[in-house]
């Protein structure tokens, strides 16, 4: 590929970017027409007794399946559940006090329309979010949010591209107004995310502080000393501890090789704090996992110390491999 052929680099970069900027206005636009409706869908999914039943066919399916998820996530109870399958037995799940959400753009598609009008049947309300405001499934509904676009991004102007990211970004926006009535907090939400990436992001590092006694030498403490406590926990690191409690430095193993490299057998002879690394690497005990693990990885260490908020006193300690694990 070279710089004049019709698809040079400067070409495909600046496709990029206008479809970025096409679908960014889009949603700009569905943002600025949002109104009572957004309200009452939020009202309404907020004070369901029962679940929110998200569904959706083709990439409406997949938009559905991605707003049902993001409810769960926030404690709101949700399934997903696909309208072909809905026809054969599946419509079963749905119970009195749900609510349907219904997404399709075309509003028309007669598996979505189905499963709607078994829903009504049932009395169980339900929201359309469509591109098309005159559609069917507008007009079986109780409430709709006006998904439509001005054109796709693709070069076509048939791929749901800007439409997907309208409806996708209309269910954000639902989730996101549903936590502030719920008043969801940090708390609530990490127990509902104790694993992966995002468990790690949001989980304090005092939950995984090690705080024994063995962690800690005084300075009058001798190398021996250190050996034994290293040999004991195997840890790799010893902390010391002033009189008040706090943290003069530590001594980890490479201190003790470059000890003994210095000062050969003498090192046991030598003042632990002559040895010892000042000023260790820490944390606080509201930091998040995932901060602990980048900052040891920069780094390039395996433990951190945890002090006290506002002071030296440590704590306890944190170890790389330990939080990777967890």
């Amino acid at each position: 590929m070279t710089e004049d052929s019709p698809d040079s680099r400067a070409q495909i970069l600046e496709r990029g970017k206008s479809v970025l900027s096409k679908e960014a206005s889009e949603i700009q636009s569905c943002a600025e027409r949002l109104d009572q409706s957004f309200v009452d869908v939020v009202s309404l999914l907020n004070e369901c007794k029962g679940r929110v039943i998200a569904s959706g066919l083709g990439k409406s399916g997949h938009i559905a399946r991605k707003f049902s998820v993001t409810l769960a996530s926030i404690g709101v109870p949700s399934l997903f559940l696909h309208p072909s399958e809905s026809l054969h037995g599946d419509a079963g799940a749905v119970m009195e006090k749900d609510v349907l959400v219904a997404f399709a753009h075309s509003g028309e598609n007669v598996e979505t329309l189905k499963l709607a009008d078994f829903c009504s049947s049932k009395k169980v309300e339900v929201v359309a979010i469509t591109g098309n405001k005159r559609s069917s499934l507008a007009k079986s509904a109780k409430i709709v949010l006006d998904a439509s676009v001005e054109s796709e991004s693709d070069p076509l102007g048939v791929v749901p591209t800007s439409s997907s990211s309208v409806t996708l970004s209309l269910g954000h926006a639902i989730a996101v107004a549903l936590m502030h009535l719920r008043k969801v907090e940090l708390s609530s939400f990490a127990a509902l995310h104790p694993g992966g990436t995002l468990g790690a992001k949001i989980k304090r590092i005092k939950e995984l502080t090690e705080s024994p006694q063995e962690l800690f030498v005084t300075p009058e403490s001798d190398l021996k000393s250190v050996l034994e406590r290293m040999q004991a926990k195997n840890l790799g690191i010893v902390g010391i501890a002033g009189s008040d409690g706090s943290l003069l430095g530590c001594i980890t193993d490479g201190d003790v090789r470059r000890a003994f490299l210095r000062h050969g057998s003498d090192a046991f002879t030598v003042s632990i704090l002559e040895l010892a690394t000042k000023n260790p690497v820490a944390c606080s005990p509201g930091d998040s996992v995932w901060q602990c693990i980048q900052t040891m990885e920069e780094k390039e260490i395996t433990a951190l110390f945890v002090l006290e908020e506002g002071s030296q006193k440590p704590l306890g300690l944190v170890r790389l491999a330990q939080l990777r694990k967890d």
